[in-house]
């Protein structure tokens, strides 16, 4: 999370796909490399102006702001946008946070960003302790949760009448949802062995 200035004001704006630990700045408990990560946020971003970009939901049910943030650079003489959501998930300093759905486009990305970072042993994948957290599968599409039930549904499935609640496949199935025999929704294939059955 970081402050956006606006307006001669505040905000608190959650980087959309990206997961940091939390630094000594933060509200909340101290974490692994949390520190580290608010150095390199502090190193890119203090004191530039970037650009902002959302998704489809602009604010997530704390009332915070969720977006992109653009970064300014110059290479070879010409002027880029660098995403600085990827530059801390690249990095090492965040992993792929795919339990709230966004754009396709930069999931796919971020989900490799993190698998490289992890090779790499990049940031805080150095330490053992993440070096050995499952990473996030390559395939996770959408699926559809209702408010009462236990199965997870494809968009068109008859069970999604009274409420539809989109989520991707991997955190429907760390939830315990299981597959809709009815719409025969997507499983999460890991590796040597498929889940969600």
């Amino acid at each position: 999370m970081i402050r956006h200035k606006s307006l001669n004001f505040i905000e608190l704006l959650r980087l959309i796909g990206v997961d940091a630990p939390n630094s000594k700045d933060s509200d909340e408990k101290l974490e692994y490399f949390g520190n580290e990560a608010a150095d390199f946020a502090r190193s890119i971003l203090e004191n530039r102006k970037c650009g902002l970009s959302y998704d489809q939901t602009p604010m997530d049910t704390y009332g915070r702001i969720l977006g992109y943030v653009w970064v300014p650079a110059t290479f070879e003489g010409n002027e880029y946008k660098v995403l600085f959501n990827l530059l801390l998930i690249t990095n090492g300093y965040g992993h792929a946070y795919t339990i709230y759905p966004f754009e396709d486009k930069y999931m796919e990305i971020f989900i490799e960003a993190e698998r490289i970072a992890r090779i790499g042993k990049q940031g805080l994948w150095a330490s053992e302790e993440f070096a050995n957290m499952p990473p996030e599968p390559e395939y996770n599409p959408i699926v559809y949760i209702t408010n009462t039930g236990t199965m997870y549904h494809q968009a068109h499935c008859q069970h999604l009448l009274q409420s539809k609640i989109a989520i991707r496949l991997s955190e429907a199935v760390r939830r315990g949802y299981t597959p809709c025999s009815i719409c025969n929704p997507p499983r999460l294939i890991l590796v040597g062995k498929e889940t969600g059955n």
